[in-house]
């Protein structure tokens, strides 16, 4: 519970990871929930505790392996999450604000107790979830790196300065689990895959999506990568579902039928000189390899 302009707000976390405000004296809700603690495994709001940071209304929650610290007037997260603990989620946290010191205390089931000063400068978040995938590229003179994660976004970097150069790349929603970069036509432009099934093409340094969405594969998309054909710039993706298939750059279109798991075995057997029978993938990947 905490004290808004003379009136008593009570916080709530769910299961679902989601934190909203109620009005203890109307017994209504304050606006819509937050996100405060959604994660692809498990999600889940385990502690919330309220007092003051800055001399406003503040309270810290608790979920897996973070906490969060939060303006209660507003319901915006305030700097980036407090991460430490190490595999299980945090069980409490407690907030103090005396005196020009503020503070966070953080319990958790890796048997450690952490203290963390909210005053002090904090990294830059990027990231909120693992990094699943990573591609780097030399671009007009940057050294680039773009990822993807396991909260659905890319980012983009630059190497020699540590810092985004662009806004982050959200559309997908699921875990990314493939990035290409390349200059194509001229412009820097980047695929993401993820396990939503569908491919998008960026422009990150003009701020936009190079196209809609890609859609052809009917399972994770695992892995990209940019090429040329024909003097054109192509994209080949990698799925779960089986095949590979093969997209202009620049556009965005399908430029040829998918390649599916069967076609491909047959033609890499015939370029290793391996004669294509009907045997089990396991079978088969072993005369491969002999």
């Amino acid at each position: 519970m905490s004290e808004v302009d003379g009136r008593t707000v009570v916080l709530v976390g769910d299961q679902a990871g989601m934190l909203g405000r109620w009005d203890s004296h109307d017994r209504r809700q304050m606006g819509e929930p937050v996100s405060a603690h959604v994660h692809y495994t498990r999600s889940g709001v385990t502690s919330a505790a309220a007092g003051h940071f800055g001399g406003r209304p503040a309270a810290v929650t608790s979920g897996r392996m973070e906490a969060r610290l939060w303006d209660v007037r507003t319901l915006q997260q305030v700097g980036p999450p407090l991460r430490g603990h190490v595999g299980d989620d945090i069980t409490a946290a407690a907030l103090y604000d005396q005196e020009g010191t503020a503070l966070a205390v953080t319990v958790s089931q890796d048997r450690t107790a952490r203290i963390w000063d909210l005053t002090a400068d904090q990294p830059a978040e990027g990231h909120a979830r693992p990094a699943l995938a990573a591609a780097y590229h030399s671009y007009q003179g940057r050294d680039l790196a773009v990822t993807g994660s396991d909260g659905g976004s890319g980012r983009l970097g630059d190497l020699a300065s540590s810092e985004e150069c662009a806004s982050p790349l959200e559309g997908h929603t699921g875990q990314v689990l493939a990035v290409a970069v390349a200059d194509a036509g001229g412009s820097l432009v980047v695929a993401t895959g993820g396990s939503d099934t569908t491919v998008r093409l960026w422009e990150p340094l003009r701020g936009r999506a190079a196209t809609g969405p890609l859609l052809g594969h009917t399972n994770a998309v695992r892995c990209a990568v940019f090429g040329e054909l024909d003097e054109r710039s192509v994209l080949l993706t990698g799925s779960d579902d089986g095949t590979v298939r093969l997209w202009d750059a620049r556009v965005g279109t399908e430029l040829r039928p998918p390649l599916s798991g069967r076609f491909l075995a047959t033609r890499f057997a015939r370029a290793v000189g391996v004669p294509h029978r009907r045997h089990s993938p396991t079978r088969r990947l072993g005369c491969l390899l002999r």
